[in-house]
């Protein structure tokens, strides 16, 4: 286990090099400084070395030096040590256990769509989002995986598909989506792709229909700075209730029915900073038409008990996988919205496996040695 002096010396390069904010220093400091019994004072004396006992500034007769001095010895720097970094130290730390939990369903990975065009859907998903062909998958002509971070989209090739409502993605160089989209405009011409800037988003559909919501990394997502955060569908007027039930009781997530500006919906957790949104609408839904999403559970055999009882399962898939697609309210058996499941286990050989990504802004005419992967992992951001 790493010592307190280290931990300490560590937080401090990462202040120094911005990697980390002044109030995200402080708070981790804090946690470090506020341990039992005043363990942390002592191990924060220690990141400035055994120099003050050197010095004879610290005896058997006084070892209780004063806390500024003390924290002093933390960084060395008196502009950060002391003030609000000192306050911050001092205060007893209290956290909300419960807001780490995730429920049932563990990871959203992908969302599945056929397109009837490969070239089009490269232009669109590869050179337009900036995002990555699974260089290891599906490297023929039928299909085709990209990578987004740690998600991913599946492309079929045969009758097209649409995602009844949007997707949201994260991108991490979202400044510059709309140069690269509007290079693909006039390739994608006579098809529906559009692409607009809104309050907070870019709005892209492909050339199919299928919307999606391009975002930059924001706290809104927690960490993610590349990844599919959330996927949102249109639900009819009075289903959300229900659809929240329905998760809850037979799938095992958390989830609940919310009102925000927008109005009523269900909301579910699928992962770490992922959510699936069930958003009610009185606009005409058009019917299902075999789209799917995948999602990792913890506890497999319960749900899939449940959705046998209820003669939900529509697919069993292999020993790791079953499918199911009608979401059921568990209080009257109604059938409220019908989307494909694709559920995998976490003992599934696909779990966690490692995905490439690669970073947009390289090109042969300005290439950076080293710069070719982009950097997806997650960063907390303030």
């Amino acid at each position: 286990m790493a010592s307190k002096e280290f931990e300490v010396q560590q937080l401090l390069k990462a202040y120094r090099k911005g990697i980390i904010s002044e109030e995200l220093f402080a708070k981790q400091m804090a946690e470090i400084g506020t341990t039992a019994n005043g363990q942390g004072h002592a191990a924060m004396s220690a990141a400035n070395g055994q120099a003050a006992a050197a010095n004879g500034q610290a005896t058997a007769t006084n070892a209780q030096p004063a806390a500024p001095m003390m924290m002093r010895g933390v960084t060395g720097d008196a502009s950060i040590d002391g003030g609000a970094l000192l306050t911050a130290m001092r205060e007893k730390k209290t956290y909300d256990r419960a807001a780490e939990d995730l429920g049932n369903i563990v990871a959203l990975e992908h969302v599945n769509v056929v397109v009837p065009d490969q070239e089009k859907a490269t232009l669109f998903y590869i050179n337009g989002l900036g995002l990555t062909r699974d260089p290891y998958m599906m490297t023929g002509p039928a299909n085709m995986w990209v990578n987004v971070g740690r998600q991913q989209f599946h492309l079929p090739t045969g009758k097209p598909q649409v995602v009844r409502g949007h997707v949201g993605v994260v991108v991490s160089d979202f400044d510059a989506l709309p140069r690269r989209l509007s290079r693909v405009r006039e390739a994608l011409a006579n098809t529906r792709f559009e692409c607009h800037e809104r309050e907070g988003y870019i709005e892209a559909t492909c050339p199919w229909g299928n919307r999606l919501r391009l975002f930059a990394p924001n706290k809104r997502f927690g960490a993610m700075q590349l990844g599919i955060p959330y996927v949102e569908f249109d639900v009819p007027i009075g289903t959300a209730d229900g659809i929240a039930r329905f998760y809850s009781q037979v799938m095992g997530a958390q989830a609940a029915p919310l009102d925000d500006a927008h109005g009523h919906f269900a909301c579910i957790t699928a992962g770490t900073g992922q959510n699936l949104f069930f958003r009610e609408t009185d606009r005409p839904i058009p019917a299902y038409d075999q789209h799917h999403l995948q999602i990792y559970i913890n506890d497999f055999s319960g749900p899939h008990r449940r959705l046998k009882e209820r003669g939900l399962i529509t697919q069993e898939s292999d020993q790791h996988q079953y499918r199911f697609q009608d979401i059921a309210d568990p209080d009257t058996g109604k059938v409220l919205f019908t989307i494909e499941h694709e559920v995998r286990s976490m003992k599934h050989p696909l779990y966690l496996r490692p995905l490439v990504n690669r970073n947009p802004s390289q090109n042969i005419m300005r290439y950076a040695p080293g710069e070719d992967a982009r950097n997806w992992a997650t960063i907390a951001r303030d």
